[in-house]
């Protein structure tokens, strides 16, 4: 399964619409000064209207909150305080069947978005069938910065967030391994 994030920041979800798997999680997390919530049900209107699915309570900045999905379907959100103009969705589709396609024949990496970034990046695969994957990105001095593992990684579509927190911008080199493949990317981090 996979984390996917959603920054809270300037009165906004980014990104406000996500297409994950059943299984997937989901990681809301607040940078503003200004408390917000994320509220399953129906924003646009003030007050919005809640439908009990999920709902963080009071986020003060930097607080997370995580949900994990498993039933596919459409979800919307809002932020309660905020229901007009804070608003976002959420597809889940049943596991390994995202954008109802087949899984890829080959490990294919796509380009890292955004890039350059700030202040996240979303490293994004394909891979035909389930292995594990490790995630290592350099500086170009070739240190060590960050690395994420992947036990059993899901065949189809995989996707991480990336928060660069605590380093210094520049060039990284982002480094895919898996049992079949090893792919090396380029992404260039922004203050």
């Amino acid at each position: 399964a996979t984390v996917h994030d959603v920054t809270i920041s300037n009165f906004s979800f980014s990104p406000s619409s996500l297409e994950i798997s059943e299984g997937d999680s989901v990681r809301w997390t607040n940078q503003d000064a200004t408390q917000h919530t994320t509220t399953s049900g129906t924003g646009g209107t003030s007050p919005g209207t809640p439908n009990g699915i999920w709902d963080s309570g009071f986020l003060s900045q930097n607080s997370q909150f995580v949900f994990v999905f498993e039933n596919t379907g459409a979800f919307s959100y809002y932020c309660t305080p905020h229901p007009i103009s804070m608003t976002g969705s959420i597809t889940v589709s049943a596991l390994g069947n995202k954008n109802n396609s087949v899984y890829a024949k080959t490990f294919n990496l796509y380009p890292v978005y955004p890039n350059p970034f700030n202040p996240s990046a979303t490293i994004s695969w394909e891979q035909p069938g389930a292995e594990n994957v490790h995630i290592s990105i350099f500086n170009l001095k070739g240190e060590l910065s960050n690395e994420f593992s992947f036990t059993k990684s899901q065949p189809g579509f995989n996707s991480l967030s990336w928060h660069p927190k605590n380093l210094p911008a520049g060039i990284y080199l982002i480094r895919l391994t898996g049992e079949t493949f090893t792919v090396t990317q380029k992404a260039i981090y922004l203050k």
